[in-house]
């Protein structure tokens, strides 16, 4: 079954404004007489790079079936064996609940992807379009971290193919 990567309104208006802002650069260099076409052509790569790379490795969809949960990606999608859960956590409203630190990927550009530290869980894998309701998924001593919409959906379709042992708990509110 498929489930989208919904991106969530913090998340949209930082890509928006990432990419006007990049790109008025690139017009400001590329009207300034002062700087040189080696230096614009630079800047041109970087610029590219640095909005292509996020667009590219973003999550686009969530499929669910029998054997795997799939992250689709345009550049590398990811699988996890349904077999190799262990534990569901749901997290409701996981940007403002839980303190997690970026250690190489996104931020909120087209999303939040890549290793983040997450406290009371460690290093996770993570492909959220939104941090509003959150999936995480243990296998082993592998977290992943994802946030299909509609997330109820999302839950009972994995449950159904997951032992009765295996029972998805909600996060609670962090403590203040």
């Amino acid at each position: 079954m498929e489930f989208n990567a919904k991106l969530d309104r913090s998340t949209q208006a930082l890509t928006i404004f990432v990419i006007i802002v990049v790109v008025g650069v690139f017009f400001f260099i590329e009207k300034s007489n002062e700087v040189s076409s080696f230096i614009q052509n630079i800047y041109f790569a970087i610029a590219a790079a640095g909005l292509g790379l996020p667009y590219l490795l973003a999550p686009r969809k969530y499929y669910v079936d029998s054997s795997a949960v799939l992250v689709k990606r345009i550049l590398g999608s990811v699988s996890i064996p349904v077999s190799a859960i262990e534990e569901i956590e749901l997290y409701r409203d996981f940007g403002r609940r839980k303190l997690a630190v970026n250690i190489f990927g996104s931020s909120g550009f087209f999303g939040h992807f890549g290793l983040f530290w997450i406290k009371g869980v460690g290093v996770a894998r993570v492909y959220l379009s939104s941090t509003k309701d959150c999936v995480r998924i243990r296998c082993g001593n592998k977290n992943y971290l994802l946030s299909p919409y509609p997330v109820e959906q999302f839950l009972e379709t994995l449950s159904s193919f997951l032992p009765g042992s295996i029972k998805v708990s909600e996060s609670l509110p962090a403590q203040k």
